[in-house]
Parts: C-alpha cells; sequence; structure tokens
C-alpha cells in the first residue's frame, strides 16, 4: 500500500502553498515583519518560498 498516494499529496501540497501565501499576505498587510529581528526577517520570506516550491513539486500530476 502506497502512503503518499495522489490524494495525499495534494492535500499536502495545498496545505503548503496556503501556508506560503498567509505568510505572503501577512507580511503585505501588517507591519509584522518590520518589528522582527533581522534573521527572522529574512527566514520568513524565504521560508515562504521553499514552502511554495516543495508545494509544487509534491503536487501530483494531472487527472489519470
Amino acid at each position: 500500500r502506497d502512503i503518499f498516494d495522489d490524494a495525499k499529496l495534494e492535500f499536502t501540497a495545498r496545505y503548503l502553498a496556503d501556508i506560503s501565501k498567509a505568510i505572503f499576505a501577512v507580511a503585505l498587510a501588517s507591519k509584522f515583519f518590520f518589528e522582527l529581528s533581522v534573521p527572522l526577517r529574512i527566514l520568513l520570506p524565504i521560508l515562504g518560498v521553499i514552502l511554495f516550491i516543495v508545494a509544487f513539486i509534491i503536487h501530483p500530476g494531472g487527472k489519470k
């Protein structure tokens, strides 16, 4: 039995993409990043991009 079938991969990819979008939205909508330390201001956008890339990579292809 395959642990990571297409449905689970799609769910995980959508979840990671949603987290990435949430980080981006918070950064645009508030002064959240300006109140953080410099390492966190750098780390959070990088984390958002990484999550988006991982979501793109693991998302299953078109319908079979």
